[in-house]
């Protein structure tokens, strides 16, 4: 060992930047037997693996220098890690068995052994890897078809309640119902269709491995995972076909349930009949005792049905059916009192209360870490559907840019333009590579690019799946740049194949027209068959230029008027436009009885059209800029006022602009307008680049948004309410209804015509729903998620300051070695907007073997839980600032003493069934808070460092801390730390309070 290497352990080693290899190889050697250290050496940045055991001879040295496997090692890493695995060479006191080989070949023979050896070993494990995707797949199939079997049977319970429904309101809400969940039945098909598809590629990724494998281990460990992952493949298969017929079944049950919603009356549009009963009220408000006297029930139900209110709707429809117990009470419960609403409440509140109580009560269950509101397994979820959009866009775009029906045609991109052609082809190279990053992000999202383990970090999977939203957000923009380049293309060459084609046609009856007045034309004909045969010829000659006026842009086009014979009887300036039915339709717009007048009336006109063309898409351009500012889509969006002040400049030139043009007349007033249109497309891509930007604001706010509400406790089940919370005021002078919840004011609602729109008292936008009831229990629920986010924040406030039973809360400050201590295992900010943390739950006692502050102002701590290391095996615990402050626990001091004492007697049969329950506790207990230090495995034998914990400690404060302990002496650091545990009986399990 050279002056300055520095001696250190694998874990520190890794914690100040060894790298990763470094520590697979020492696990490796360590779980062989042997004994491993780390040298450190600054200055030629080398780590040096020095791997030995007291019972062999052998010293083992392995280099690193700049991160990287030194070439001054007698093997490569891969050969060298293949060493160490096998099972005789790899161990301490093993001698490597003699072979026979020449002596120049000796060194050739053994590389080539190891080569093959890693390769065979490389394609078995990644058999393995892909029979372990397989399997994955299998359970996602499972899971999407139990969904569709859900939703099948929610279908079916919908069309029988809609069957059973005595109102036309209830029938309607249940066949939305089956809708609904016909349609999430048929996604969870589709979701199963692709875990089928990924279990088949990984069927196929197997089987490769398996052949490339070789040798018996490998073959046999290749051949079992291949047998798994057909068997998962065909399991996939069974799931699929299960969950399609139970997406077909709910489609049926929510065809049925709609067809029963829609028998409704003709006539009155009523789902039960009440033609009769509405047109006796009708005669009874126009005056009539005739229908009051003779059937005052039909009266008061045609009264009913023809309320606003939905209430008394249905009670009508429930009369109309002889339910009349049930409408009467709906009518009470619609005409209740003050009173004895409030009275009703009261009960409501009461039992609420009861409900909050006994679920305080409960120990809330560990959740699995989510990261706005996602887990990791759904974030990969949103990642595969983006790499699916983004393979979409590729694969339209490749059947865009290269189809073609035979080897000899041209591909569609080489017959674009230069400049065209290599946009287009960038564009597609874009896709191409954005498309396969997208996918890499969705396979990142899954697992570990390293060791293939299942992704459980829920900000690293939303953090691929955010980067593949935006790839393939890209792909598809790139896509629409793509086909909009071909549908330009293919527009002008339709548009110069009709010009082309009026040429030819007025070339035709040009020539035609020349050989009708040729002397030798007309031979045998009289003078007047010769006249009339020139004079249709010119006809076909002026019809061909009304053709081609009509596709070249000029459409005013001065012809004659002619005789049967060929007189010229005058002049006329018409208007030609392509017709669909009479190939070119000509009006006429002005006459005149001279030729050159004539043209230069349609010469004057066509730069009129010229200039009218302009500021028509000037128009169009400035309808389109006012529907992207205006879009009713992103009224609650918050945008930069910057950018929203320059879009809104833009448009305001634009339109001045475009009145400038539009009051130009004169001969040039298409050249003085040409430069105004340009202007005012770029003015368009500015306020275009706006609206773009504030779509992908919009969606920022609304995942936020979600991400909020998600994370807003939900409030446990309570009793339910035989009338609604809301009531409903008088009408004011603008058409509002003011709504009051449990007797508070909390809004109003409005109706336009068929809509109703809500609006909270410090709301500025309204929300639209179907009836006037939705729209006040929209109210209600805004009420209800604030009281639910203020008592969540009121509960995990008070987590930071009452401790659990027998435990009192305390500092970094105040422990030291030998202390038992309980570190917050979850902890979540105390609102949705942050603030400090508060502890969701505790971990297990540790006793504390180490206690160590390191300069950054973090402290590392060592234990053990009974004979085990601590915090779920890894032995060390990195404490962060932010979970200092939370605190730790220690056991109280001031117990009574009878517990203490009853715990000291505890029999020698419970304390073995302690040490058996101790014993069978799972390996795999909840991830830790943080990110461990070390890549490797998390398994019970290693030893890692655990992050999630830290405090700042001064040096003197500690000094002081010290030396008063010191002179208190035993019995003073006993009654700090409260009385020790009691010795173990038997077995030795070490037991804690």
């Amino acid at each position: 060992m050279t002056t300055n290497a520095l001696p250190m352990p694998v874990a520190e080693a890794l914690a100040n930047g060894a790298p990763r290899n470094l520590g697979a190889l020492a696990t490796t050697a360590t779980r062989r037997g042997w004994g491993a250290m780390v040298e450190r050496d600054q200055e030629r940045d080398a780590w040096t693996l020095i791997l030995a055991t007291p019972s062999d001879r052998r010293a083992l040295r392995y280099t690193w220098r700049a991160g990287k496997w030194s070439a001054s090692n007698a093997h490569g890493y891969r050969e060298t890690l293949a060493f160490h695995r096998s099972e005789a060479a790899g161990t301490p006191d093993a001698e490597a068995a003699p072979v026979k080989v020449p002596a120049g070949d000796a060194e050739a023979a053994t590389v080539a052994e190891a080569e093959a050896g890693v390769m065979a070993a490389g394609a078995a494990l990644d058999a393995v890897k892909a029979g372990r995707k397989a399997e994955d797949a299998l359970a996602e199939a499972r899971k999407h078809k139990d969904a569709a079997e859900g939703f099948r049977h929610s279908a079916e319970v919908a069309q029988e309640a809609a069957e059973a429904a005595r109102t036309w309101a209830e029938a309607e809400a249940e066949a939305d119902q089956a809708e609904a969940d016909a349609k999430g039945a048929a996604e969870a098909v589709a979701e199963c269709k692709r875990a089928f598809q990924r279990a088949q590629r990984a069927v196929t990724e197997c089987r490769k491995s398996a052949e490339a494998a070789t040798g018996a281990l490998y073959e046999t460990e290749a051949d079992r995972a291949y047998e798994l992952a057909k068997d998962a493949r065909e399991t996939a298969r069974e799931a699929l076909g299960t969950a399609e017929e139970a997406a077909e079944a709910a489609k049926e049950a929510a065809e049925t349930a709609r067809a029963t919603a829609d028998d409704e009356c003709m006539k009155c549009g009523e789902w039960l009949c009440a033609c009769r009963e509405i047109m006796c009220a009708m005669l009874a408000r126009c005056g009539s005792g005739v229908a009051r006297t003779v059937d005052a029930e039909a009266v008061r139900i045609g009264e009913l049905i023809m309320s606003d209110d939905e209430e008394f709707r249905a009670a009508g429809q429930m009369m109309l059916g002889g339910d009349w117990a049930e409408a009467e009470e709906t009518l009470a419960r619609a005409e209740e009192g003050p009173a004895e609403a409030e009275a009703r409440r009261a009960a409501v509140r009461t039992a609420e209360a009861e409900a909050a109580a006994a679920a305080a009560e409960r120990p809330a269950p560990d959740a699995e870490p989510t990261c706005e509101g996602r887990t990791a397994r759904q974030w990969a979820e949103v990642a595969d559907a983006h790499a699916q959009r983004a393979a979409e866009a590729y694969e339209l775009t490749e059947t865009a840019v290269r189809y073609r029906s035979n080897i000899y045609d041209a591909r569609p991109v080489d017959r674009l333009d230069e400049a065209e052609g290599k946009r287009v082809r960038e564009a597609f190279a874009r896709i191409d590579r954005r498309s396969r990053t997208a996918y890499a992000c969705e396979l990142s999202a899954r697992r570990d690019w390293w060791d293939g383990a299942e992704i459980t970090d829920p900000a690293r999977a939303r953090d691929c799946a955010e980067r593949a939203r935006v790839l393939a957000d890209a792909c598809e923009a790139e896509a629409r740049t793509v086909a909009e380049a071909f549908a330009w293309a293919e527009a002008e060459a339709a548009a110069a194949a009709e010009l082309q084609r009026a040429e030819w046609s007025l070339a035709d009856a040009e020539e035609r027209y020349e050989a009708a007045r040729r002397p030798n034309a007309w031979i045998g004909a009289q003078g007047v068959d010769r006249r009339i045969g020139e004079t249709n010829a010119l006809r076909l000659v002026w019809i061909a230029r009304q053709a081609l006026a009509a596709v070249n842009g000029s459409p005013f086009v001065a012809y004659p008027t002619l005789t049967d014979r060929g007189t010229v009887k005058g002049w006329n300036v018409g208007y030609c436009t392509v017709s669909r039915y009479a190939g070119t339709a000509v009006r006429i717009v002005d006459t005149s009885t001279d030729q050159y007048r004539a043209e230069a009336i349609a010469e004057d006109k066509n730069r009129e059209h010229a200039a009218r063309v302009l500021c028509e898409r000037m128009a169009g351009e400035l309808v389109i800029m006012r529907a992207l500012m205006d879009d009713a889509r992103h009224e609650n969006t918050k945008v930069p006022g910057g950018r929203y002040r320059q879009a809104r400049a833009a448009l305001e030139a634009a339109e001045e602009l475009h009145d400038r043009a539009a009051r130009e007349r004169g001969t040039g007033a298409a050249d003085r307008i040409a430069p105004v249109a340009d202007k005012v497309s770029a003015l368009g891509a500015t306020v275009a680049e706006y609206a773009r930007d504030r779509a992908v604001w919009a969606q920022r706010q609304e995942a936020a948004e979600a991400a909020r509400v998600e994370s807003a406790p939900v409030p446990a089940e309570t009793a339910v309410e035989e009338a609604p919370r809301y009531r409903f005021g008088r009408r004011d002078a603008e058409g509002r209804y003011p709504v009051s919840v449990d007797g508070a004011p909390v809004g109003h609602v409005y109706r336009t015509r068929r809509t109703w729109w809500a609006r909270g008292l410090d709301e500025r936008q309204a929300t639209d729903h179907t009836s006037r009831a939705a729209a006040a229990v929209r109210l209600v629920g805004l009420v209800d998620v604030r009281a639910a986010a203020e008592a969540d924040r009121a509960r995990r406030m008070r987590a930071r300051t009452v401790a659990p039973v027998g435990w009192r809360f305390t500092t970094w400050d105040a422990v030291e070695s030998g202390d038992v201590v309980r570190t917050p295992r979850r902890c979540v900010p105390v609102s949705a907007d942050g603030g400090p943390l508060s502890p969701e739950t505790w971990g297990a006692p540790v006793t504390l073997t180490g206690v160590e502050r390191l300069e950054n102002g973090s402290v590392v701590a060592r234990g053990q839980e009974g004979d085990a290391p601590g915090w779920l095996g890894m032995g060390v615990l990195l404490s962060t600032p932010r979970y200092a402050e939370v605190g730790l626990l220690v056991p109280d001091v001031e117990r009574p003493a009878a517990a203490a004492e009853a715990a000291v007697e505890r029999p020698a049969e419970a304390a073995a069934e302690g040490c058996a329950a101790a014993a069978e506790r799972p390996a795999a207990a909840e991830a830790a808070v943080g990110r461990p230090l070390s890549r490797r495995a998390q398994t019970g034998g290693s030893r890692g460092v655990r992050a999630g914990h830290s405090t700042r400690q001064g040096a003197a404060r500690q000094a002081a801390r010290q030396g008063a302990r010191q002179a208190s002496g035993e019995n003073g650091r006993r009654r700090e730390r409260g009385p020790p545990p009691p010795p173990a009986l038997g077995g030795g399990c070490r037991r804690f309070p």
